[in-house]
């Protein structure tokens, strides 16, 4: 089996692949975020998805996720079930499904639209073909990167997180990671705001990448548009061999 990962892309027609919201589709089946899922402009693509992995609560990877419920929820079910640590799923209920912001879909529906299941910090949970294991890093609010494994191939996708230590060990424990999406969000000017706000700068971002025994197929991600350049070139500067920055909309193969 071949894993298959698309990072969606933001909004229709723009030339310039920047990144404004996250989803990372894998195997057209898991939705790895859903900041920009339910803005799809292929219903198909989003009436495939089946389980919704939201690793914290910011709007970017969280925007889209009541859209994408009421552009493909049936009353009559199946549900869409949405996965995630227990407080960001309380975010979710308190701060989105709230009644205000959109409607308490899961108690209108009675589970049948919707159903909200907690995901368990380093404990794997089996979807369909794939298995999901979250662990925790260090962003500004709780979030989990996730392992997201076919049983032969397996990628890692970070999340938001600054310096970080434990999902390092757990991928060099594994020894299966085929492909890593990470992020680096701001340039190295603005290292202080990065560590603030739980992010990575190229120079941070290259320091994660040294944690590894072994170096997978690596993409860089969730760079902020407003110092996309800056960001590139301080990438490119680190000469870090076969890094890509994530294409919106590009299929990326594993192994």
């Amino acid at each position: 089996m071949t894993l298959r990962v698309r990072l969606l892309a933001s909004g229709a027609g723009d030339p310039g692949g920047s990144q404004y919201a996250t989803t990372f589709l894998v195997n057209g089946v898991l939705a790895v975020d859903a900041g920009s899922l339910g803005y799809c402009s292929d219903l198909a693509v989003q009436r495939g998805v089946r389980d919704v992995v939201v690793t914290h609560s910011h709007a970017d990877h969280v925007a889209s996720l009541p859209v994408f419920l009421e552009n493909v929820g049936r009353p009559e079910g199946p549900p869409v079930t949405v996965w995630a640590t227990a407080p960001v799923l309380e975010s979710l209920r308190g701060d989105v499904f709230n009644g205000r912001v959109w409607p308490d879909l899961e108690r209108l529906f009675e589970g049948r639209l919707v159903r909200f299941r907690t995901l368990e910090p380093e404990q794997p949970v089996t979807l369909g073909e794939l298995t999901v294991t979250p662990v925790d890093v260090d962003h500004c609010v709780p979030t989990s990167g996730v392992f997201v494994s076919d049983g032969g191939s397996t990628v890692l996708i970070a999340s938001d997180t600054g310096d970080t230590e434990r999902i390092w060990e757990l991928a060099n424990r594994r020894g299966d990671v085929a492909g890593l999406f990470l992020e680096s969000s701001l340039p190295d000017a603005r290292a202080e705001l990065a560590e603030v706000s739980g992010h990575l700068t190229p120079a941070v971002f290259a320091r994660q990448l040294a944690k590894l025994d072994t170096l997978p197929r690596t993409y860089a991600v969730h760079i902020k548009p407003a110092f996309r350049e800056t960001v590139l070139a301080e990438l490119a500067a680190l000469e870090v061999p076969g890094l890509e920055v994530a294409v919106p909309d590009e299929e990326y193969r594993f192994p």
